[in-house]
């Protein structure tokens, strides 16, 4: 019996939510008091049998491992079959817990936060629902069927379905709550707040670079050595060039034959460096201090320290200033309503987390679940 995608996600989200859920305002009130169940989930066969260890806890619920674990199984379980590599493995895993513990957490809380607010949907609406969600399988008997694999009712279904709309609608509730303080003032104050990072461009150097690194077989001394010896030489071709593209020339044959960074053989060491983020963070003060001096082009620099390992030099191709965008321009005043309701909204959702007092246990997260993985017992190339 197969189902249509549709169908198959009702059914996934039903296992998903239904221990933390509840079917009823008052339901969901008593579950609040107690810490909520895994009817659904712990009725299937455990992927990860036994393991009650901690993956999230908040006041009103938690997540274990096991919950976790037999959720993402069957699709990690293919995964394994091909995998030797168990550093790899352990990557894999935790990156998939990882995703899937936010997804549920965030859903937890905002269903928790919409029966907090007294957030409900009528009838009528519970009926759309249930009816868009039945719609999804192909017979009556797939429904049914699929039901009692669950081991529930309909109401039960119903109710699952309906905290999950539940906090959609708080999320919907929160946007408009905050549209209702967008004015002038809010704006302009976001605005204010945001100048340096939101409205004012990075100034941008576009040069071709030759890096010189120290590695096993040269060292740092010996790099910096070896670039001023390959700065002189390419200084010395460019005398009495005048056009931009003949001294640029002169440099990117040095890169493709003589630069360790991966742009020399890429693209002769073109680059596009911008003055703010953590690219630019990385490059040492007298690297910066020389991109910064150097602003006409054609400019060839000296040779300075690049990274803590390196050495190099660099043509100036283009140089583009920094600027602020006025908080009266057209562009600002389009996007700022929808940049001010996205940023509280984030403002929001971390605040929740802090209010419900969440816990990650991170290091939970990063246990390796040994029955589940038996490198021992996969076969080898040998077999």
């Amino acid at each position: 019996m197969k189902l249509h995608n549709g169908a198959a996600s009702a059914i996934a989200l039903f296992m998903i939510f239904l221990s933390a859920c509840g079917g009823s305002k008052e339901q969901a009130a008593e579950e609040a008091q107690t810490t909520p169940t895994a009817v659904a989930i712990s009725q299937q066969t455990p992927f990860a049998p036994g393991n009650n260890l901690l993956a999230a806890q908040w006041n009103g619920g938690k997540i274990t491992l096991a919950q976790i674990d037999n959720i993402i199984g069957p699709g990690l379980a293919e995964f394994v079959r091909f995998v030797t590599d168990e550093v790899k493995l352990k990557e894999t895993l935790l990156q998939k817990r990882r995703s899937t513990l936010d997804t549920l957490v965030e859903n937890y809380l905002l269903i928790q936060e919409a029966h907090a607010r007294d957030l409900q949907l009528s009838d009528v609406q519970k009926e759309q629902i249930l009816k868009e969600a039945r719609g999804k399988f192909n017979t009556e008997e797939e429904y049914q069927d699929e039901l009692q694999k669950a081991g529930q009712t309909e109401n039960d279904f119903i109710a699952v379905l309906t905290n999950i709309h539940l906090g959609r609608r708080c999320v919907e509730d929160q946007q408009e709550r905050i549209s209702e303080t967008v004015n002038s003032d809010s704006l302009r104050a976001f605005y204010e707040e945001h100048i340096a990072d939101r409205f004012t461009p990075p100034a941008r150097t576009d040069i071709n670079w030759v890096i010189i690194e120290a590695n096993e077989n040269r060292t740092l001394s010996q790099a910096k050595a070896l670039a001023e010896k390959l700065q002189a030489e390419v200084r010395d071709k460019m005398q009495g060039l005048s056009k931009l593209e003949e001294k640029r020339k002169v440099i990117q044959d040095c890169a493709y034959q003589h630069s360790d960074h991966f742009t020399g053989k890429y693209n002769y060491g073109y680059m596009n460096l911008y003055h703010r983020g953590e690219g630019w963070e990385n490059f040492s003060p007298e690297f910066k201090n020389e991109i910064v001096e150097k602003r006409k082009p054609g400019d060839l620099s000296d040779v300075v320290r690049v990274e803590e390992d390196s050495f190099g030099f660099f043509l100036v191709i283009n140089s583009i200033d920094s600027f602020v965008t006025p908080f009266d321009s057209p562009s600002v005043q389009k996007m700022l309503p929808n940049m001010y309701v996205h940023e509280k909204m984030e403002e929001w959702r971390r605040a929740l987390k802090d209010h419900y007092q969440l816990k990650i246990f991170e290091e939970n997260l990063s246990t390796m679940p040994e029955a589940m993985f038996p490198f021992s017992s996969q076969p080898t190339a040998s077999d």
